[in-house]
């Protein structure tokens, strides 16, 4: 599976040390890594279709100083979707009425597509992680034209969380994303899969508790939350749809060691 960092912070972070120890496990998710943070004028995005231990580039990148308010990194064992550049988390996407600048990061698999099927029309890479992405602008472009007006946050929260437990059922949703104003995170499967460590106006998520640091627990299951400036602002009612990932990953297992039959 692939593994996301995820980090909301009220004052300006330095967010190399969490970078380093977490790209540490880039030998075991080798199709990819990328990352995202607020600047002063925007925000950055890099990735590259390559294993995050054998970048240059990447590590180039960690010498300078990373200093943001939130931070979205990926690392990417790919299930779906060849490994190139545009295969590679974070994604993003503007609203069409909104405005908003979305980052996106996925770790898990969409095996009930019926939801994001059509978007792979308009999605730049291959994978249904992308397609997700482009699931929620629409529900969020859909309720602005609707309205007529932009969204205020009560109701962007609401629509993404009955948006995400739409989707959950029979797919593993471990997502974390940026809308310039908020971080979300939902996971969703019965083992635990995602892990938040907290302190005084910082949150911090990933995928496996990172071991310089102590105080991670498990995320809750089943609910969207929304974090501003390392503060929770906003969770969902649980939707009760969990993923069995053990399940999932021992039919992949299984199916990898079925050798191909020349028909």
């Amino acid at each position: 599976m692939c593994e996301i960092l995820a980090i909301s912070s009220r004052h300006k972070l330095s967010c190399n040390p969490y970078l380093r120890e977490f790209f540490q496990d880039s030998p075991q998710h080798p199709h990819g890594w990328g990352m995202a943070w607020q600047l002063e004028d925007g925000v950055w995005f890099d990735k590259e279709p390559l294993p995050a231990y054998c970048s240059d580039y990447l590590n180039y990148l960690l010498e300078q100083p990373i200093r943001s308010e939130w931070l979205i990194a990926h690392i990417r064992n790919a299930t779906r979707g060849v490994v190139t550049y545009d295969n590679c988390h974070p994604f993003h996407g503007n609203e069409t009425d909104g405005g908003r600048l979305w980052v996106f990061a996925h770790n898990g698999t969409i095996l009930a597509d019926e939801l994001i099927r059509e978007f792979s029309a308009v999605q730049h890479g291959s994978t249904d992680s992308e397609r997700v992405l482009f699931y929620l602008i629409r529900q969020l472009d859909d309720a602005c034209g609707r309205a007529d007006a932009p969204l205020g946050f009560e109701e962007r929260f609401a629509l993404l969380a009955d948006a995400l437990a739409r989707l959950a059922p029979g797919n593993k949703v471990n997502v974390a994303f940026q809308d310039g104003d908020c971080l979300y995170v939902h996971t969703n499967t019965i083992q635990p899969t995602l892990y938040q460590r907290q302190r005084e106006g910082v949150v911090q998520f990933c995928t496996v508790p990172l071991p310089s640091w102590e105080g991670w627990e498990e995320v809750p299951r089943g609910q969207l939350f929304a974090w501003r400036d390392g503060e929770l602002v906003a969770q969902s009612a649980p939707h009760g749809q969990l993923f069995d990932n053990e399940e999932y990953l021992r039919r992949i297992a299984s199916e990898a060691a079925i050798p191909a039959l020349d028909l």
